[in-house]
């Protein structure tokens, strides 16, 4: 039986460190008993973000490796560009991160997951305008922004599992954000642990 262990990762548009978005999933994983680390970064403008997305996703890698050596599997659980960190970690660091778990990813929606990923679950909105805004800025200004939060993945890999959020549940989460707000928290919240479990 695996350990598991989550790594949330907040998106670029954020002075709180994650407090609003990823670290408000904390309790439900806490509550799955399984444990979890928020990798923190302060506030970055789309410039900002490209340069140091790398440099995180190495500061991701080195963490998952950690884990690993200490005996966790690793889960990913990135909102907007923590999607981007997570993609670049597993891709051309190659973390040894299983699964991943994108809410609004601000990525290009062919992009799948490293070669270690079993499993990448897309939780996107199609009226999600901040990632559909993305694909009009300059591509080497914002790559690899893209407007997977809204439309979900694209391309062929079968381990990249699409989950429809406005449409697909009983709740209706429509917007880049709002999946972290008090009325859907609850629900979405334990869905995504599903995605773990």
């Amino acid at each position: 039986m695996r350990k598991w262990l989550v790594i949330l990762v907040h998106g670029f548009n954020v002075y709180d460190g994650g407090r609003q978005s990823t670290a408000k999933l904390r309790p439900f994983f806490a509550e799955a008993g399984i444990p979890y680390l928020m990798m923190e970064y302060k506030h970055w403008n789309p410039i900002s973000s490209r340069r140091g997305n790398d440099k995180l996703a190495k500061k991701l890698t080195r963490a998952a490796v950690a884990a690993q050596l200490a005996g966790y599997t690793v889960v990913a659980v990135g909102h907007s560009n923590g999607c981007a960190i997570i993609h670049r970690a597993t891709t051309t660091y190659h973390a040894p991160i299983i699964k991943s778990i994108y809410i609004n990813p601000a990525l290009i929606s062919t992009f799948s997951a490293g070669h270690y990923v079993e499993e990448c679950h897309i939780w996107h909105s199609p009226s999600d305008n901040p990632v559909q805004w993305a694909k009009w800025l300059p591509y080497s200004a914002v790559r690899p922004w893209g407007e997977m939060g809204a439309i979900g993945y694209t391309g062929l890999d079968k381990r990249c599992i699409n989950h429809n959020k406005q449409t697909d549940y009983r709740v209706s989460s429509k917007s880049h954000s709002d999946v972290f707000a008090t009325d859907k928290l609850a629900y979405f919240g334990r869905k995504i642990v599903e995605c773990v479990v």
